[in-house]
């Protein structure tokens, strides 16, 4: 084969079929900007055996090559950058100082947050309470917290995942090793398949940034969380006078053993025992007298009938307690109290529903407990109401009615009685709303009430021991980062432009005559023996065709990301298809308005997760259910690592193919001062599908996180202590007074799925979608980018560059076009990507 022709160098383009014009470039002008490169060390397509300048070298000849490009000017803040990091390592950089800064930040929250839970509340558990407040004050608090959270997680995932990214790309020796081995490597991609080529310590790095990450999906976003009070409450039946201090009946009212007489049928006396121990009425009449005034954390307001209704048809009940409906209804004239009394509580069963006119004797009611019948006596009736979290199965004997007294209903009924009544829970609440006025409860007309307003109805959490757990992961991973930044200081392949550019440089013998081929090609064993053997390939048919962009990626990529996907799907709608049947089953509320009713990341007492084998309550509850609410996070994250990698590189491809098309720089990591070369754009994704794929990342995690989340619901009783009397937590009679568990969405999950569906959508969409016709298919593969350049000697990686035929470049004695030495030369042309003129290949010639 003869040399190349240094004519080259002399060629002229066609302004109008070419982009570029290289006319300028003298042979003189190119030997001098090659240096050391050009000087005893030209390359031919026959130099197979030279296996070229080292990679320190080649960095050397292209720092020689961008100062000789680079205008001499004066810049006032030279010294300051030249001692920043430049290309990658100053991405690494900002990374680890974006690490530091959380770490400093996270390390001062924990202090501050401990200290100000001991000095306020005196907790000394891992779980603290570091504020209460309104529930509405609180939720902005968490969310402006967890909005934080959110940002600084995204970054520090960015910046390992582009620290990991940089750490799996080989540097040219790497490439080159493995391409003798007849392999490749995936260039411009996150990628475990380098890991066989690349140094050990780079691969400890990699797994360490990876392992650092886990707790930022299971456990940062937990550390900080409500916790809600569920308090239950008295009802008062009172006249106005109860208000300005009027006599009421102390005896019904005030006996400390609970065990008093009561009035019978036959007018004689009873006895009746074990009956709910009233908080004394004496407080709750000395607060009622000047509204408005805060004690304790709350205050007594006036609330017209409608709002009085509103405010208590609701579950757990956080922001109100004890209530005083106000009655001209005395009791002697109330025709609608059932008396119906368990025999355990009075042998004498022949109580009476209605007050005798010869007798004072409070009754019993089942509804009302006691009744005054006492002449004058303000105080009618007190009703204990005990606010459960967690509603009892209605395949069990009773189904819960909430908030029943409003509607003057049973606290529960059996299954079958429900399907048969508008229960007060199901909605009946807002038919006695609608007439106010009218309101009667147990047959007292009510005028107004007077409410008990809770000030301190929520409370925002620090989990202590998880957001240490966050830290010492937060510090491994600030640690990785500047040793990255430091130490690690070879030249790795970042993008499809670095290795062109490398390519270029220092062409490839390995790959030598293969032109055409594709990622498939060099996937395919005939393929790895010929590269192996150093046997030449024979010459390829062009068949020009749009290629799709999914086919970039590799059938793998899409099986894993598939596989993957299709895990999670199932596993929402398995999760789905049980969360409504069990709603189905256990409550009767599986239709879709019901379910709707539920929300969006809302806790109520039917969708709560009960009867798993987890602790509910204490510190353990608190981790096991974080852990629980935020493994599918973990999952998600995992699904947004494939597409992220699965869009990186339709990305590339589409880069790739447009050389085919017009004449641009190369897009590098480290672009030389002074030439055409351009900037990287975060990795490789451009940012009008990186931006989008981000925010709808966020968007997918946010779903998720309204779909299952930990709930803890603190129960209180009516002086706002935890008397097992007043307070638990479920209505089959648990006596715990805290709940920890997860709550669930079915809303939250459908969503959840749509927008799964529509990121595979979006990504099967972009996938389909042509690429410009002409370059073969690259997609990652080091060996098909190296193949598609070698491009003629003296060619400059730093000009724009195109891909097409190169015209007169030699080929094992063969030329372009026929031969002017009197002999017949076969048609088998060359393709690269070239500063020089180009034109298209013709569909069905030869190159090689």
């Amino acid at each position: 084969m003869n040399e190349a022709n240094p004519s080259m160098e002399l060629l002229s383009v066609d302004p109008r079929s070419h982009a570029y014009e290289p006319s300028s470039r003298s042979s003189s002008s190119s030997g001098s900007s090659r240096g050391a490169k050009d000087e005893g060390s030209s390359l031919s397509f026959q130099d197979q055996g030279n296996s070229g300048p080292s990679d320190d070298d080649r960095d050397a000849l292209l720092q020689n090559r961008s100062s000789s490009l680079r205008p001499h000017v004066k810049r006032p803040f030279a010294p300051l950058t030249r001692r920043l990091p430049s290309g990658w390592r100053f991405g690494v950089t900002v990374g680890a100082a974006l690490s530091v800064c959380t770490l400093i930040t996270n390390v001062v929250a924990l202090a501050v947050t401990s200290s100000m839970a001991d000095r306020a509340y005196g907790h000394q558990s891992s779980v603290a309470t570091i504020r209460k407040g309104d529930c509405s004050e609180m939720e902005h608090l968490q969310l402006g917290i967890h909005l934080a959270i959110n940002i600084v997680s995204t970054l520090l995932l960015g910046a390992s995942n582009y620290c990991m990214q940089c750490l799996s790309a080989p540097t040219r020796a790497d490439v080159d090793r493995a391409h003798r081995r007849a392999t490749w490597l995936d260039i411009g991609v996150p990628s475990l398949k380098n890991f066989q080529f690349i140094r050990p310590i780079k691969i400890l790095f990699w797994c360490l940034l990876a392992l650092s990450s886990v707790p930022l999906h299971l456990l940062y976003n937990s550390t900080f969380f409500l916790s809600i009070t569920n308090n239950s409450y008295e009802v008062y039946f009172a006249t106005e006078d109860f208000q300005r201090d009027g006599w009421f009946d102390t005896h019904a009212f005030l006996s400390d053993d609970r065990s008093i007489a009561v009035a019978t049928t036959n007018g004689t006396q009873g006895n009746v025992s074990g009956l709910y121990p009233y908080m004394p009425p004496y407080h709750i009449q000395s607060r009622i007298k000047d509204l408005g005034v805060s004690e304790n954390g709350s205050f007594f307001e006036r609330l017209e009938n409608a709002d009085c209704i509103q405010e208590y048809a609701k579950t757990p009940l956080h922001d109100r307690r004890n209530l005083v409906l106000v009655t001209s209804t005395l009791p002697r004239e109330n025709q609608q109290m059932d008396m119906v009394v368990e025999d355990s509580y009075m042998p004498d069963s022949n109580l009476s529903s209605k007050c005798e006119s010869n007798s004072s004797l409070p009754i019993v009611s089942i509804d009302d407990r006691l009744v005054s019948c006492a002449d004058n006596s303000t105080l009618l009736s007190i009703s204990p109401y005990t606010s459960y979290t967690v509603a009892s199965s209605s395949d069990g004997y009773s189904v819960t009615n909430w908030f029943n007294w409003m509607c003057s209903q049973n606290s529960s009924y059996t299954w079958d009685e429900s399907r048969h009544i508008s229960l007060c829970k199901d909605g009946y609440w807002q038919q006695v709303r609608s007439n106010a006025s009218e309101w009667t409860v147990w047959g007292f007309k009510i005028d107004y009430c007077i409410s008990e307003k809770m000030e301190n109805g929520c409370a925002l959490n620090v989990a202590k021991n998880l957001l240490i757990v966050v830290i010492v992961f937060n510090a491994v991973k600030s640690v990785v980062l500047i040793t990255v930044a430091l130490k690690i200081t070879d030249s790795p392949l970042i993008t499809i432009g670095d290795a062109a550019a490398s390519f270029i440089r220092d062409r490839d013998p390995t790959t030598r005559g293969m032109c055409l081929l594709t990622k498939a090609d060099f996937s395919q064993p005939s393929t790895k023996a010929a590269r192996l053997s150093r046997k030449p390939l024979p010459p390829r048919v062009y068949e020009p065709g749009r290629k799709r962009k999914g086919l970039a990626a590799g059938k793998t990529r899409w099986a894993l990301a598939g596989t993957l996907y299709l895990i999670c799907l199932t596993a929402v709608l398995g999760l789905l298809g049980y969360g409504v049947q069990q709603l189905k089953t256990k409550y009767d509320r599986g239709d879709f308005a019901s379910l709707w009713e539920l929300g969006l990341g809302t806790a109520g007492p039917y969708n709560l997760i009960t009867g798993w084998r987890l602790p509910s309550s204490g510190d353990a509850a608190i981790v096991s259910t974080v852990l629980i609410a935020n493994l599918p996070q973990a999952l998600l994250s995992a699904v947004y690592f494939l597409a992220n990698a699965l869009v990186t590189n339709l990305s590339l491809a589409a880069e790739w193919s447009r050389y085919a098309a017009r004449r641009a720089a190369l897009r590098v990591s480290h672009p030389a001062r002074g030439s055409a070369q351009r900037s990287t754009y975060f990795l490789q994704i451009p940012y009008r599908l990186a931006l989008p794929l981000a925010l709808f990342s966020s968007l997918l995690h946010w779903l998720v996180s309204q779909s299952i989340f930990i709930v803890k619901v603190d129960g209180a009783d009516p002086a706002g202590g935890t008397d097992p009397w007043h307070v638990a937590s479920s209505a089959s009679g648990s006596d715990a007074v805290s709940t920890v568990t997860c709550g669930y969405s079915p809303v939250g999950m459908m969503a959840t799925a749509l927008a799964a569906v529509l990121l595979v959508a979006f990504a099967a969409a972009l996938g389909a979608r042509r690429l410009a016709p002409g370059v073969p298919l690259a997609g990652s593969c080091s060996a098909a980018i190296a193949a598609a350049c070698h491009a003629p000697e003296g060619a400059d990686e730093a000009r724009p560059l195109m891909w097409g035929v190169v015209p007169g470049v030699e080929f094992d004695g063969q030329q372009t076009s026929t031969g002017g030495g009197g002999h017949d030369a076969v048609k088998v042309g060359h393709c690269a990507l070239s500063d020089g003129p180009v034109d298209m290949p013709v569909a069905g010639n030869m190159y090689a």
